[in-house]
Parts: C-alpha cells; structure tokens; sequence
C-alpha cells in the first residue's frame, strides 16, 4: 500500500471525499461495528475528518432574465446553477437537483477508477447515470418498511467495462455503491444556517 501516505500515525485512504479519515485496524479482529473499506490484506475504520472542510460560495446577482442563475465557486474552479426555461429560469446551468446528483455520479465513478488502480485491475472505462424523483411510498418497492407519505428516490446504474472474473466483478459491485458521497447522503447531514442580511 504504498500509495497510502502516513500523518501522525494514521493513513488515508485516497478516495475523492477528505472528509473521512482512515485508520488501519488489525486485519484478524474487529472491536465495534464501523463499517470498513476493505483492501487486499488490510481493514480500515471510516472516522470523522475533523481538519478538513470544503467550502462553496453560490451568488446571485439579480438581473431582467436571469434572475436563477448562481455563480459557484470553490478555490480556483468556476460553474453555474440556474433553473429551466419553462420555470422561469435562463437554463445557463444545471438545476440543484441536477448538481447534486452529478457529484454522487462523479464520486461513484471516481471511487471505482481509484479502487481498479490500487488493485491493479483492468479497467477500461466507467460511466454512472443516476435519477431522482419523488413517490409514494406505498409505491417504492425498494422503500424502508417504515417510510411514510412522498420520499425522494435515487436510483443509477453503474456502467463498468473491463476485463474482470466473477470475483472482481462482485466486488466492484459492492465498491460503486460505497462512494464517500453516497454514504454521506444515505446516513443522513446535519444542517447549520445562518442567515445574514446585508443592508
């Protein structure tokens, strides 16, 4: 695992998301029952990282015809949000629902490219696409028992073309469906907001 790089006795494993931070447990026992990313020969505990912070600065200026577009920034890259033309919107960017799914898709493909590299897997490309609506839950068939009323639905498919036997193949299954954003999502976030009103 020479790719891992070891700070103050710990190392990380290099997946998109630095929020998490990894350290190594004793591959012949567990202690707790933290959920694991599991490599060859080696088992690591997912723990808060505490240091690190992303942070996204959204603006909008009002103006006649634009009125929904955000300019996003986060250090030295520049995109845009809006809204649809038939909601009022100028269509100059994706819609939040839109960005918030490209960055589950993005991390998902991300993480299984990173997985195939450290295995020394043969993998030739990897594409995700990823839908979101809202139903009832009387309607979900893949819905928790305990859902109630309308919940917002995720589902994607994973498109992994490569040369890989039936074991490589399960595994990578199982490692598409273990983005750092797709668990962060699925375990569920605490929001702090403060509003501050200038002028």
């Amino acid at each position: 695992m020479t790719a891992h790089s070891a700070q103050n006795g710990t190392e990380r494993c290099q997946f998109p998301d630095p929020t998490v931070r990894l350290t190594e447990l004793a591959a012949h026992k567990a202690e707790s029952s933290t959920e694991r990313c599991q490599f060859p020969d080696r088992a690591f505990e997912l723990q808060p990282y505490a240091d690190a912070m992303t942070t996204i600065t959204a603006d909008v200026k009002i103006e006649p015809g634009a009125e929904f577009s955000v300019e996003l920034r986060s250090g030295s890259h520049l995109w845009h949000a809006d809204e649809p033309a038939d909601v009022g919107g100028a269509d100059t960017g994706p819609n939040p629902y839109e960005l918030l799914l490209s960055s589950v898709a993005a991390c998902t493909c991300i993480t299984v490219s990173m997985y195939c590299r450290r295995k020394g897997w043969d993998l030739h490309s990897v594409s995700a696409s990823y839908t979101h609506d809202r139903v009832h839950a009387n309607d979900c068939d893949d819905c928790e028992s305990e859902a109630s009323g309308y919940i917002d639905r995720v589902r994607s498919q994973i498109f992994i073309e490569g040369d890989f036997d039936e074991d490589q193949r399960s595994r990578l299954a199982d490692i598409a469906r273990r983005c750092p954003v797709h668990k962060t999502l699925e375990r569920g976030i605490t929001f702090t907001t403060e509003a501050v009103f200038a002028g």
